[in-house]
């Protein structure tokens, strides 16, 4: 949940955070009892720390080990709250008291997690809720999203279909082009493939069993990309959708690779390379009129938009906008970047999160090339 001063002040509540990123691969298997794979467990238990950043004093943050959290806290040159790090295990603790609970995603897993320790408060989700919250989070929802948006907007791309046979992604294949399959619930490109022509075996076997798991997969055209960004927004649950601002980030064959840390001015700056001012703000506002309606009473949280700027026919200008590649309703690394974001007077900086056998989060000074890596 995000509060404002005011809000808290008023409110003198604590914020449980849970840093969960297994949470795409949680919604495709629909089981409370799921048991992550060995990637998601190990990113959970080296960046469980990361809420600090968007906590407030007093909040309190579940992390694998407490000690470790401290160390690696401790060498961010910047202010942070004070909070409490506890283990899974303390959870039983927070039990009957009125707090705030704020997960990375909401999924059936999560919540048997925070049942599981006792903590039964009135805003976890129902079954219902959280049956509404899969559905809404399946790709072809964003689809849905993608064509609400371009509906009467100049100068956009975007395309998708759900397919539910490998005939029906050979049929696509013999229209010509490249194009991009897609696991229906999937996260920092584990579940996209690149196909042109025809499908090697490896690429059936996949798809066979994706259809299989999740009945089916989304196929777009595979543009030609000029630059990812990004757009974050945060629902009350009430119909009520707040722009909190964009994400410039990079991609490496589909998975998450790094944000610019910046001020709202420079990316601004950045992206008008290719669309006006005016173009980004008739964008944030029809997202902003189609999740109204269509989050109303489902969804209470974070979400953010993966947008690409692609190159026009022979590389005239103006460059074309596809204005939601995907929807991701969840907290995402373009919110922790909003949260790192830097004054006017800090130079830009990149965060990335790199693997050397343990995840890191990394921030480079652009200049210097300085880096905090922890």
């Amino acid at each position: 949940m995000l509060h404002s001063e005011k809000q808290r002040n008023e409110k003198s509540m604590q914020t449980l955070h849970i840093f969960n990123p297994e949470h795409d691969m949680a919604l495709a298997y629909n089981d409370e009892l799921f048991t992550p794979p060995h990637a998601g467990r190990a990113m959970r238990a080296d960046l469980s720390f990361l809420p600090v950043f968007w906590s407030e004093d007093g909040d309190v943050i579940v992390v694998d080990d407490v000690d470790q959290a401290l160390e690696k806290i401790r060498h961010f040159k910047r202010k942070l709250p004070q909070v409490t790090f506890i283990t899974v295990n303390k959870l039983p603790s927070l039990a009957g008291r009125d707090i705030d609970i704020d997960v990375w995603g909401w999924d059936s897993s999560i919540r048997h997690t925070l049942l599981r320790k006792g903590l039964k408060n009135k805003e976890l989700p129902t079954d219902e809720t959280l049956r509404r919250l899969r559905e809404i989070s399946h790709r072809k929802w964003g689809a849905e999203i993608l064509s609400c948006v371009r509906q009467d907007t100049e100068l956009t791309i975007g395309e998708a279909e759900l397919v539910t046979t490998i005939e029906a992604v050979n049929n696509k294949l013999a229209q010509g082009g490249a194009w991009v399959l897609k696991a229906p619930w999937s996260c920092s490109g584990r579940g996209v493939r690149y196909v042109e022509k025809e499908l090697s075996q490896q690429i059936r076997s996949w798809m066979a069993k994706i259809i299989h798991q999740q009945g089916g997969i989304m196929m777009e055209p595979k543009y030609n990309k000029v630059k990812d960004f990004g757009m974050e927004f945060y629902s009350d649950g009430k119909g009520n959708i707040t722009y909190k601002g964009l994400s410039l980030f990079q991609t490496a064959n589909g998975a998450y690779a790094g944000n610019l840390l910046a001020t709202e001015d420079d990316k601004i700056e950045i992206l008008q390379q290719y669309l006006s001012i005016e173009r980004l703000g008739e964008i944030t506002e029809k997202l902003i009129k189609c999740f109204s309606t269509r989050l109303r009473n489902i969804y209470k949280g974070p979400l953010g938009v993966d947008m690409m700027i692609v190159a026009s026919a022979g590389n005239r200008q103006p460059c074309l906008l596809h204005p939601c590649v995907e929807v991701n309703l969840r907290r995402t690394m373009g919110h922790v970047a909003l949260s790192l974001a830097p004054t006017p007077f800090d130079p830009q900086q990149l965060m990335r999160i790199t693997y050397d056998g343990h995840y890191h989060l990394k921030i480079s000074n652009i200049q210097t090339n300085n880096s905090i890596d922890k």
